[in-house]
């Protein structure tokens, strides 16, 4: 199976918001101060809240700080399958619950990012935690990164039920760099030694 952008869709983003910072702002809609430190963190996970922990395979895709301690959270969905508003509402803005021993928080990050939880002790700003760099807190706001199809789609009354989400257009960011650039930083995605990875993996 060929590789597809969805494949490489969070790694594409991270290092195009790195290179166009002011851009990925400009489309946030958000004052261009551009992103502090220059990197842009991806698969990070979330800091307990409102007294209860995350499962460890919840993780924001991308977090772009604003300063050393406030971050923007990202979503990441290039594909086309599943962005139904129906499924979108179903599945992924369903709701938060809690396990079974009452510890942990379930629920689909996109549930998560727009606060879709049950109990109002559980209404405050989240926290990710960067490992060897630190805390942020994440702004109610969060952002969802999906193709122009899919934006178009979510017009009007197609729009999925987000309380706190924008929506920016992947193609958008993407016309900021030249063909031969945006080709530039696939290979550079890909651009590690597969047999050591994969193979030798320990």
């Amino acid at each position: 199976m060929a590789i597809g952008l969805t494949h490489l869709g969070e790694a594409i983003v991270q290092r195009m918001i790195e290179l166009r910072p002011n851009r990925f702002l400009e489309l946030c809609e958000r004052p261009q101060t551009g992103v502090h430190g220059g990197r842009v963190f991806r698969e990070v996970e979330l800091q307990p809240h409102g007294g209860r922990r995350f499962d460890g395979a919840s993780r924001v895709d991308l977090v772009v700080p604003l300063s050393e301690t406030e971050a923007l959270p990202v979503e990441v969905k290039l594909g086309e399958a599943r962005l139904s508003k129906s499924r979108v509402d179903s599945e992924w803005l369903a709701g938060c619950g809690t396990s079974p021993q009452d510890t942990a928080w379930t629920g689909n990050m996109m549930s998560v990012l727009d606060g879709l939880f049950p109990t109002p002790a559980s209404s405050g700003r989240l926290v990710a935690r960067v490992v060897a760099v630190g805390d942020y807190t994440l702004t109610q706001s969060w952002f969802v990164v999906v193709r122009r199809r899919t934006a178009d789609k979510w017009q009007g009354v197609g729009r999925p039920k987000f309380l706190h989400a924008k929506i920016v257009v992947f193609d958008d960011l993407a016309e900021e760099f030249q063909p031969a650039e945006f080709d530039s930083i696939v290979k550079e995605i890909l651009s590690f030694p597969y047999y050591d990875t994969w193979i030798n993996a320990v």
